[in-house]
């Protein structure tokens, strides 16, 4: 994802986008719901999963599906 993809999240100006979230332990798929920047001036991106369950994750482990 982008910066201007996460800006775009974080003002509400996007739908929930499906995602498949890629870690060196686990794969899951869901949807990106959000995304924060963080004080650091770093991205992450809100997930929700099948379940409804939330994790946040840096926008290198998200693959759009």
């Amino acid at each position: 994802m982008t910066e201007g993809d996460m800006k775009r999240l974080i003002d509400g100006d996007a739908a929930p986008v499906p995602v498949t979230v890629m870690t060196v332990d686990y794969a899951y798929d869901g949807w990106v719901i959000g995304a924060v920047e963080k004080r650091s001036g770093v991205f992450r991106v809100v997930i929700e999963d099948a379940s409804g369950r939330l994790f946040i994750h840096s926008p290198q482990q998200v693959r759009s599906r």
